[in-house]
This record gives C-alpha cells, sequence and structure tokens, in this order.
C-alpha cells in the first residue's frame, strides 16, 4: 500500500503522553485538515490500526475525535493520522504505562514580555524537574520543544528548542507573531522518564505605533516647545490620551494628554543644544515608538 502525501495540517492531542492505567483514558484529537471528507486511524507500535470517527469541528479547526485507550493498551509510540486518500497529516505521541517510569514537570515556564509588536525579540525561560525518590530534582541534558498557538488559527506549531541546563532552567528567543495566542513547552518522553507540558501561556500582539511630524521651536523664558503627533503605524488611527515623553540627558518631560487635536502631544522643556527624543513606552494596548530631533 502506498502512503498518501503529506499535506500542509496540524493535528492537537489533549494529553502529553497518554498515560493509562486501571481505568480507560479518553484522549480527543482537533486536526487542521482541509478535506470535504476525510479518515482517521491510530496506528500502535504493534497490532493492527484502530479507526478514528471524526466529526467536524468548529472553525478553525477541520475535524476531531475521541478515543478512549483502554487500560491494555500497548506503551511505546503510536501515530494519529487523517487522510483524504490523496494526502494525510500526522502526528506521533506516546502511550505510558502508570508506574512504570519517573515522572517529569515543568517547574515553571514564563515568557517576557507578554505583549509585543509583531517582529520584536520575545525571551522564554523555564525549568524542568523529574520525579525522585519521593521528591522533585532537576533535570539536565534534555531538548524542550516550544511552539505558539495563535488565537485565529487551529493547532500549535514548533517555534523554537532548547536544552536544559545542570540546574534544570532552559531559555531560548523568539519573535514576537502577529496575532494573539498561547505558548507552551513540551518534553518528550524518554526510557526512564515521562514526557511533560507546561502549562499555556497567553501573549498578546499589539500594534505597531510611530511618532511623527515631530517639530522643536523656541518658546519663551528659554524654553522649548516640542510637537508632533502618535499614530498606529499604518497611518489610520491617531492615538488618544497617552503618554509622550520627551527627553535629552537628564532633562525628561511627559505630556499626558495626547489629542490636542486627536493624537497630538506638546511638550514644553527648558532649552538644550543637541538631539533630543520624544518616546512613547507600550500602553493602552499598543507598541512603543520613538522619534528624534536636533536642536537647533
Amino acid at each position: 500500500m502506498t502512503m498518501p502525501c503529506v499535506r500542509s495540517g496540524s493535528i492537537e492531542i489533549t494529553r502529553h503522553p497518554v498515560v493509562v492505567g486501571a481505568e480507560p483514558v479518553e484522549v480527543t484529537f482537533v486536526v487542521a485538515f482541509a478535506a470535504p471528507e476525510a479518515w482517521g486511524l491510530l496506528v500502535p507500535p504493534d497490532g493492527p490500526p484502530v479507526k478514528l470517527d471524526l466529526t467536524a469541528a468548529p472553525p478553525p479547526c477541520d475535524w476531531r475525535a475521541t478515543y478512549a485507550f483502554p487500560p491494555d493498551a500497548p506503551a511505546g509510540l503510536w501515530r494519529v493520522q487523517v487522510t483524504d486518500d490523496t494526502a494525510s497529516v500526522v502526528r506521533e505521541f506516546r502511550v505510558e504505562r502508570e508506574g512504570t517510569k519517573a515522572r517529569t514537570r515543568f517547574a515553571s515556564f514564563e515568557l517576557r514580555p507578554h505583549e509585543a509588536e509583531a517582529g520584536e525579540p520575545l525571551v522564554l525561560r523555564g525549568r524542568v524537574e523529574i520525579e525522585s525518590g519521593g521528591d522533585w530534582a532537576p533535570l539536565a541534558g534534555q531538548i524542550v520543544t516550544i511552539g505558539f498557538h495563535g488565537a485565529d488559527t487551529c493547532g500549535r506549531h514548533l517555534v523554537t528548542q532548547a536544552l536544559t541546563g545542570d540546574d534544570g532552567t532552559f531559555g531560548a528567543f523568539a519573535t514576537a507573531p502577529e496575532e494573539d495566542g498561547d505558548w507552551r513547552a513540551e518534553l518528550d518522553g524518554g526510557p526512564a522518564f515521562m514526557g511533560s507540558r507546561s502549562p499555556t501561556f497567553l501573549t498578546r500582539s499589539l500594534p505597531a505605533t510611530e511618532i511623527v511630524k515631530y517639530t522643536i521651536r523656541p518658546y519663551p523664558n528659554d524654553r522649548l516647545k516640542h510637537s508632533g503627533v502618535l499614530r498606529t503605524k499604518n497611518g489610520r488611527t491617531r492615538l488618544d490620551d497617552l503618554a509622550v515623553t520627551v527627553s535629552r540627558g537628564g532633562v525628561s518631560v511627559t505630556d499626558h494628554s495626547t489629542g490636542n487635536p486627536s493624537g497630538r502631544f506638546t511638550v514644553i522643556t527648558p532649552r538644550s543644544n543637541g538631539q533630543w527624543r520624544a518616546s512613547f513606552a507600550a500602553s493602552g494596548g499598543y507598541g512603543s515608538s520613538h522619534a528624534t530631533q536636533d536642536y537647533p
């Protein structure tokens, strides 16, 4: 039998790993696979495939299925496959038997900043531990995969990987996506331990901003008048009631009333020659921006 070609898609599995014990364990598979009809199979490490009953899933996903793994389900590497006979999407996952391996856990997982413009750098950090003698100890030298699930997309895609250090900690860098969503770290299982997942960490994508028409003019009593407009980077929206700070050297003055008219700020500072900087720190659901101007 010829395997169908792999089409772009994804399969999200509600448990990682699937741990079987005395009772059946129910697992849901959510699939992104655009096809008018599709068929699902679970392929165990040994034995015949098991048919999955697919039903239509709410958008943005396409299909979903639930299967109860019996207590005697074989441990090892399984495969779930969804196909329409011309193409398929496939994902492997582990089934473990309760009590046969040490458990692992993510003692921490975080991302900073949790609000950022698309393309800005993100820092991801966490710590992985393994069950040891009734307590938890650092798990070193293991690869952690980090994925992102966009609010308007189905499934999670791999973004980056990191290696745990001697203290179980890991760190990685990523780029802020264009949509809101959540991040999750995952550890695959090994011969002596089970895999695990971190809690999800929500992030928000901020619209980019810019400061335009920044000018500096003389003002009475040996002062300067700074003015400009704060708006979204696409130029469509001027932003009201937000703070713009003008600074140079040890001088820093903030205007808290952009919107005179819409998006316009005015700041009065002591007179000083050189380069000035007008800055907007991310707030109000908008990303940061700045502009510079020399005086005179």
